[in-house]
């Protein structure tokens, strides 16, 4: 057949054969209204993998959560959650609450870390509590696998992911210790921590009344350390004045978990202030047990400035706290 007898054309959206005075029209395969159709699919599919990733992106990533110990107790550990002795170095030495006995101490070396590894102020966990733990895992951030997300509880006292909290062996578990569940808070957070508790004089009147009521908290400490702040550290000093005078406090105790970033900036904000304050008292010798710990209070107070200083710039999420005794 000549090709002459066949003619095609075009014509809204149609492909139009003729041959032998018939006509027979197809609509073409991707006209406008399906080009427009396509691209939403397109679109969409777009928006579902952005979703897909970032979800991914969430499972991803990896947090890791110590958990201080100083004697034995019920053991939470998991994936997410570490327990690490505190003080590992002074153990055997008569403390407070007495002396470890050695059942008791072989017990913590066969079930946790401790923090008298690598470089550490293990030595000083008389005088500066949890923060020898902090410290650690500052300075041994690769020996927990470099997590994206660091966090710091007590043994005593842990975060809530739940709505209905356990408070037995599979406390990790059923309260949503994972790192989906953390990572998709973190996701729109720079940290999560407690309840912001509350003054009633503001923090350095607080410490003050401690001071007078009772035997341990001493407000020689606390102005040596705005001393210290004044002379060395005169943008911190201006941070913690302003803190001075609000009612609010900042987040329950030494806990939190927040990015590796904000982590770091946090010890390098607080520990030369505490370093620098143990200097200045460095003779304990005429202190009793309770009063060697003014180290520890104060750097839970400055953690709690620090965290309410950040959270007038950064999102956080308050969490629940349960007690497990």
């Amino acid at each position: 057949m000549s090709k002459s007898l066949i003619k095609f054309s075009e014509k809204d959206n149609h492909h139009i054969l003729e041959c032998l005075g018939i006509k027979i029209s197809f609509r073409k395969k991707y006209s406008k209204i399906n080009e427009n159709h396509d691209k939403q699919n397109i679109l969409d599919t777009s928006k579902l993998n952005r979703k897909k990733a970032k979800k991914e992106s969430c499972k991803n990533k990896k947090t890791k959560i110590l958990i201080s110990y100083h004697k034995r107790d019920r053991l939470y550990e998991n994936d997410i959650c570490i327990p690490i002795h505190l003080g590992r170095v002074l153990a055997t030495e008569t403390t407070k609450d007495g002396t470890i006995s050695q059942e008791d101490y072989q017990w913590m070396i066969d079930n946790m870390i401790g923090d008298d590894t690598g470089d550490n102020i293990s030595h000083l966990n008389r005088y500066f509590n949890e923060m020898t733990g902090i410290y650690w895992a500052w300075k041994n951030y690769d020996q927990l696998g470099n997590p994206d997300y660091i966090g710091f509880m007590h043994y005593r006292s842990h975060f809530v992911f739940s709505d209905y909290p356990t408070y037995d062996d599979n406390l990790m578990t059923s309260n949503g210790y994972t790192n989906e569940i953390i990572s998709s808070l973190m996701k729109d957070n720079s940290f999560l921590c407690g309840q912001f508790g509350w003054f009633e004089k503001g923090s350095y009147e607080e410490y003050k009344d401690r001071s007078e009521k009772y035997d341990g908290p001493n407000i020689i400490w606390y102005d040596a350390m705005l001393k210290i702040l004044k002379n060395k550290y005169p943008e911190r000093y201006d941070t913690i004045c302003e803190w001075n005078n609000q009612k609010i406090a900042g987040p329950y105790k030494n806990m939190f978990i927040t990015t590796k970033e904000i982590f770091f900036e946090y010890c390098n904000w607080i520990f030369p202030i505490l370093l620098d304050l143990h200097k200045e008292f460095e003779n304990y010798t005429y202190k009793n047990a309770h009063e060697k710990r003014n180290i520890g209070w104060l750097g839970e107070m400055l953690t709690q400035c620090y965290f309410w200083n950040l959270s007038k710039d950064y999102p956080c999420e308050k969490l629940k706290i349960i007690r497990t005794c």
